[in-house]
């Protein structure tokens, strides 16, 4: 991207980033942690079993312990702020010729719905490829998964 729409777009986030945390509330990157680690977003903490990486093993492996103890973290709105790349939640089917096909229903399925059930979107930057999101006072129905 131009060089003054990504100076804007970490400008934009650098300030969500810091008022969260001078209201002693927490920012959760699931992902593009390079951003604190570069300086490019002030130091915060990291909270690591939410990385993206972690969480998608945990969604192909099934770990129900680990996904219910996220699930309830966004439940709760423990996190004023998400930042991730652009969820996206449309399930691929098995005869559809894409690859990691299964990767991305167990995303879906698992993560995606339920960021997207607590939280809602309060900002894209579509050229920086980050998405973040704020708790929804009224959980999206919609988005919801049905309980078994």
């Amino acid at each position: 991207p131009n060089p003054a729409v990504v100076e804007d777009g970490l400008a934009v986030l650098n300030r969500r980033v810091v008022k969260i945390n001078q209201r002693g509330r927490t920012s959760l990157f699931i992902s593009n942690r390079h951003l604190i680690t570069f300086n490019y977003i002030p130091k915060i903490p990291l909270i690591p079993d939410y990385e993206r990486t972690f969480l998608m093993e945990m969604a192909m492996a099934g770990d129900i312990e680990y996904l219910e103890k996220f699930r309830q973290d966004l439940k709760e709105h423990r996190f004023a702020l998400i930042v991730i790349e652009p969820l996206y939640g449309q399930i691929r089917g098995p005869n559809e010729n894409v690859i990691f096909r299964e990767e991305n229903n167990a995303w879906v399925e698992q993560v995606a719905v339920y960021i997207r059930c607590y939280y809602q979107e309060d900002l894209l930057l579509k050229d920086l490829q980050i998405q973040l999101f704020v708790p929804d006072p009224i959980p999206n129905k919609a988005q919801c998964p049905t309980e078994p």
